[in-house]
C-alpha cells in the first residue's frame, strides 16, 4: 500500500467511483462469482477491475484461492477507506439535494435499545420544526452502530457512552442517567407475589442482549450480584420488537431501560415488576466522529434529543 508521500498520486490516477463500489463489494463477499452476480457484472470483468485497482494501489489486495478470496492486510485497509469514501460521497449527495430545495436536508440517526423511547420523541420535535428534513434511523447494538459512525455513514449515535470499548477519534456527550427495570407480560403470575424476590425469577423464560454486546455484560454482573447465573430458558437478541413480542408471548422476563419501561406500561405492552431498578451508573449521550463538520440536520436534532430529555424525564436522571 502507498505511503502518505505517494498519495497525491494515487489520488490522480484512474481510480474510480466504481472501483470503490467493487472493493467493498469484494470485501464483503470475498468471491468472484457471488461478486459479479451483485454486480450484474461478468466474472472476467469483476477480475479485470480488481486487477486495475491493484495496479493502481501497487499491492496485492485480494489473495486468489481454490475456494475464493483471501484479503489481504492492505485489502482491508483498501475497502475501509472504500466504505468511508462511499459514504462521504452519499453525505455530499443529500446535502447538495438540500440546498436545492432549500431545506435541512439528511440525517442519519444511530440508536440503542435504550434510546428507543426518546428518539422517536426527538424526531417529532425535528419535525415540527424542520418538516421537510429526511430522518433515517439505524437502531441496534453499539458496537455495529460506532463502526457506522467511525466510517461516516452515520452522523451521530445515541448511545450509552460508557459502553464504548476505544472512544478515540470520538466526541461523547452525557445527556442522561438511566437504569434497568424488569418487566413482563400483564397479568403474569409473578405480579401477584406478595414478596417478590429476585430468587422467584430463575425458573421463568428470559429475553437479554446477545452474549457479546456491552449491555449484556452489564445484566450477567446484576444477576450474580442477586445469587442468579445464566438462565436456563433463555433468547437472547438486539432487536426492540422481539424483545417485547418473546416477553409478551412467553410471560417470560425481559430488562430494559426504566424510562422505555414506563412507556411501554403505559401502552399496556408490558408491566414493570415490583424490584428495585438496577442503577447501572451508565449515562446515555450523544457520540459524533470528532474533528467533522456537524451538517444542520445533525445540530439540529442533538437540541432536539436534549429537549426531550428534558422534557420526558425527572431532574434526578438529566445530566446538568
Amino acid at each position: 500500500m502507498p505511503g502518505l508521500r505517494q498519495l497525491s498520486r494515487l489520488l490522480r490516477s484512474n481510480l474510480k467511483f466504481r472501483h470503490l463500489q467493487l472493493m467493498v463489494s469484494i470485501s464483503e463477499r470475498l468471491h468472484i462469482g457471488r461478486v459479479a452476480e451483485h454486480l450484474s457484472l461478468s466474472q472476467p470483468a469483476v477480475s479485470k477491475s480488481l486487477a486495475e485497482v491493484e495496479s493502481i494501489v501497487g499491492s496485492q489486495l485480494f489473495e486468489r484461492t481454490s475456494s475464493g478470496l483471501i484479503e489481504t492486510r492492505e485489502g482491508k485497509v483498501f475497502a475501509e477507506y472504500a466504505r468511508e469514501a462511499l459514504a462521504q460521497l452519499g453525505r455530499l449527495g443529500d446535502d447538495l439535494e438540500a440546498a436545492q430545495l432549500g431545506h435541512a436536508g439528511t440525517i442519519v440517526v444511530g440508536s440503542v435499545v435504550a434510546a428507543s423511547r426518546l428518539v422517536p420523541l426527538a424526531i417529532e420535535l425535528l419535525k415540527q420544526r424542520s418538516p421537510s428534513t429526511t430522518v433515517r434511523l439505524d437502531e441496534g447494538l453499539m458496537e455495529p452502530l460506532i463502526h457506522g459512525l467511525r466510517l461516516g455513514a452515520l452522523d451521530l449515535v445515541i448511545v450509552r457512552v460508557d459502553t464504548i470499548p476505544d472512544p478515540t477519534g470520538l466526541t461523547l456527550e452525557s445527556v442522561y442517567q438511566d437504569s434497568i427495570v424488569l418487566v413482563t407480560t400483564p397479568g403474569s403470575p409473578l405480579l401477584s407475589q406478595r414478596k417478590l424476590t429476585w430468587s422467584s425469577l430463575a425458573t421463568y423464560p428470559w429475553v437479554l442482549p446477545p452474549p457479546d454486546s456491552a449491555s449484556r455484560r452489564r445484566y450477567d454482573d446484576a444477576l450474580r450480584q442477586h445469587g442468579l447465573g445464566t438462565p436456563k430458558d433463555l433468547v437472547e437478541t438486539g432487536s426492540f420488537f422481539s424483545m417485547i413480542t418473546l416477553t409478551r408471548e412467553r410471560s417470560g422476563i425481559c430488562g430494559m431501560s426504566e424510562a422505555l419501561a414506563g412507556y411501554c406500561e403505559r401502552l399496556g405492552l408490558l408491566q414493570v415488576l415490583p424490584l428495585p431498578p438496577l442503577a447501572l451508573g451508565s449515562p446515555v449521550g450523544i457520540a459524533r466522529l470528532e474533528g467533522r463538520r456537524q451538517r444542520p440536520a445533525a445540530l439540529l436534532f442533538s437540541e432536539c434529543f436534549k429537549e426531550a430529555v428534558h422534557t420526558t424525564l425527572p431532574d434526578r436522571l438529566v445530566m446538568p
